[in-house]
């Protein structure tokens, strides 16, 4: 069975209808109240108290979300995460919902490490590669690593592909290892 958050993301992603960019602006949003969140903490406290009552909470989030701009999907979202007492999961909540719906799109987030920055035509050509390499659209985060030495580490989800000068050393130097001992 899934956790909470992973459910909520879940039930958040089937009420979303329409093209991506609904998504997108639904995903904007909800980041913009996960700050909101954390910089007003009379509201953060409402929200979390037992004090207040589920009316009231929900009276409040209505207000909140038409001066905003929220969608309802996520005015709901936050309505059964306050009614549960887990609005605290909110931010945990959006991460996975995007996360579930950029790999419903087809859409493979890679974490790239490179041992020194990228020239812009590099890049352009390492996506390129990237996007062949997964078949699908990749979104690649590029991240400056000197222990990399040279080549790249790109890691998906929870896997790790290491093509780095570092990597190959560290092969070489067990294989060196093993040998010895004989």
């Amino acid at each position: 069975m899934s956790d909470p958050a992973t459910r909520y993301a879940q039930a958040l992603l089937d009420g979303v209808k329409g093209p991506a960019s609904a998504a997108t602006a639904l995903f904007g949003h909800g980041r913009d109240l996960v700050e909101l969140l954390a910089a007003e903490d009379d509201l953060r406290r409402f929200l979390e108290s037992p004090a207040f009552g589920r009316d009231e909470k929900r009276e409040l989030l209505a207000v909140v979300g038409a001066r905003c701009g929220y969608e309802s999907a996520l005015l709901n979202l936050c309505g059964a995460l306050v009614d549960n007492h887990r609005i605290g999961l909110l931010a945990t909540v959006l991460d996975r919902a995007e996360r579930l719906w950029r790999r419903r799109q087809g859409i493979a987030e890679l974490e790239v490490s490179v041992a020194r920055p990228l020239a812009d035509d590099e890049e352009s050509d390492l996506r390129r590669v990237l996007a062949e390499r997964f078949g699908k659209t990749a979104e690649a985060r590029f991240t400056v690593d000197p222990a990399v030495l040279e080549g790249l580490v790109v890691k998906k989800d929870s896997v790790c592909y290491d093509a780095s000068l570092r990597n190959h050393i560290r092969l070489l130097r067990d294989r060196l290892r093993e040998g010895k001992g004989r």
